[in-house]
């Protein structure tokens, strides 16, 4: 969308306040870092949600191995954005354990178990690996992959963070890998 004085925007609509809160947030919080576009509205209108963005130049990568590097390489900079508690934006948690198998665990338990074989030891190596004292929480990207991301003039650029979360930076590198 091209508005105030022909530079362009993205227009982000969406039924529920949640997720565009939620990347109006993350978006807040990374501005000061121009890896991220800046958030210029974020309204509700006929109970239709809104946010208006800077658009971000750039251009999509292949995954290869170069590639990644440097994905892996900029994402160091969303997760400097340190948090005392764990979970969504607007609602933290103070159990890093129990938020995540509530929310990425449990919720994709039927899902998991139709399209893997003996998922069930999977549930348990993730349920008996977490560590005993939480240290602190990185901002996560939560939906991190070449598909959200653009690479511009030896930098990369990241958007729509309306999954983002503080929590365990593996979960990002995780994500990677699983997409």
């Amino acid at each position: 969308i091209k508005l105030f004085s022909g530079k362009k925007y993205i227009l982000r609509i969406s039924d529920s306040e949640e997720p565009l809160q939620n990347n109006s947030l993350a978006l807040r919080k990374l501005n000061k870092n121009r890896i991220v576009p800046k958030i210029i509205y974020f309204k509700e209108h006929n109970k239709k949600y809104y946010s208006i963005e800077t658009f971000l130049e750039g251009k999509k990568k292949t995954p290869t191995s170069t590639n990644l590097r440097r994905l892996v390489k900029s994402l160091k900079t969303i997760h400097s954005n340190k948090y005392n508690k764990c979970g969504w934006l607007e609602k933290p948690s103070n159990n890093w354990k129990s938020y995540f198998l509530e929310n990425h665990v449990y919720k994709y338990k039927e899902r998991f178990r139709a399209k893997v074989k003996d998922s069930e030891k999977y549930f348990t190596v993730v349920k008996n690996h977490f560590p005993k004292k939480d240290s602190g929480f990185s901002l996560l990207h939560g939906d991190f992959s070449f598909t959200n991301s653009l690479f511009d003039k030896g930098k990369v650029c990241f958007f729509d963070f309306e999954d983002s979360f503080y929590g365990e930076k593996e979960y990002d590198l995780a994500m990677i890998y699983y997409m």
